[in-house]
């Protein structure tokens, strides 16, 4: 499993340019599903983005539900 540590990782180390990322059910709570959400509301080329079945509380899936909202162009599933 990813987790936290592994979310956390891969945020910082992933090009702003990837159209679809998809982390379903990896154990990712809180604080990686903050920091997927920072880089993804700073990708430019991202049109889905994909965190179903993780373990993050309501408000941060709520503020992931507010990306998909702000961006017309991004998906977002969680």
């Amino acid at each position: 499993m990813i987790g936290d540590d592994g979310a956390i990782n891969l945020a910082a180390t992933l090009p702003d340019t990837i159209y679809e990322l998809g982390m379903v059910a990896c154990s990712i709570s809180d604080p990686g599903g903050e920091e997927l959400l920072k880089w993804a509301a700073n990708a430019k080329g991202l049109g889905m983005i994909c965190v179903e079945g993780n373990k993050m509380s309501e408000k941060m899936r709520d503020r992931y539900t507010r990306l998909d909202k702000s961006s017309p162009a991004l998906t977002v599933f969680v």
